[in-house]
């Protein structure tokens, strides 16, 4: 046998039996795909839902010695103060940084979905 043949034989052979067919065709692709839209669907709803109570929890100036991450404390208000912000700005900034790396997330899903 010459080196043509055997590349012949290797193109031609079926896969092994310790080979598995791990593409998803027809009803199984499309319930997979479903259960995808249903899954994100429902995280990026308890996303939204949690968008009003963190921009009020952000409206709160924590005066404990350990805050929540990102909480504002009274130097970073004073600090916002004398940039001629308001606490206001800062929860909305956070909110919409948020809201933002969600979407960019979904569209990725979505592209590779």
């Amino acid at each position: 046998m010459n080196a043509s043949q055997i590349a012949a034989e290797k193109i031609v052979s079926t896969p092994s039996q310790g080979e598995a067919d791990t593409h998803l065709r027809g009803y199984q692709l499309m319930l997979a795909m479903a259960a995808w839209v249903v899954i994100a669907v429902a995280a990026l709803a308890l996303y939204v839902v949690t968008i009003p109570p963190g921009y009020a929890q952000f409206l709160k100036v924590c005066t404990q010695s350990v805050c929540q991450f990102q909480q504002a404390t009274p130097a970073l208000v004073r600090a916002l103060h004398s940039a001629g912000l308001s606490l206001q700005f800062y929860a909305l900034y956070l909110r919409t940084l948020s809201v933002v790396a969600v979407l960019i997330f979904c569209a990725i899903g979505a592209i590779i979905a």
